[in-house]
């Protein structure tokens, strides 16, 4: 189990949810890191530690040519 720091528990309650799973629906909802962090109320830096911390990883998507 992660020891949540105090904002993480305080995003959790605004959010009615669990850092777990809220981040990865924000990112399919909203896009990208900048925009899931405004959202959240919190740095881009500290969502990138926020998902180390709790083991998210989210694949950036790419509009590559062939």
């Amino acid at each position: 189990m992660i020891n949540k720091t105090k904002s993480m528990k305080e995003a959790e309650l605004k959010h009615q949810a669990l850092l777990e799973t809220l981040i990865p629906e924000m990112y399919a909802e909203h896009g990208t890191a900048t925009r899931v962090a405004e959202v959240l109320g919190i740095s881009r830096h500290t969502l990138y530690i926020w998902q180390y911390r709790l083991g998210i990883s989210t694949e950036r998507k790419t509009t590559a040519e062939p």
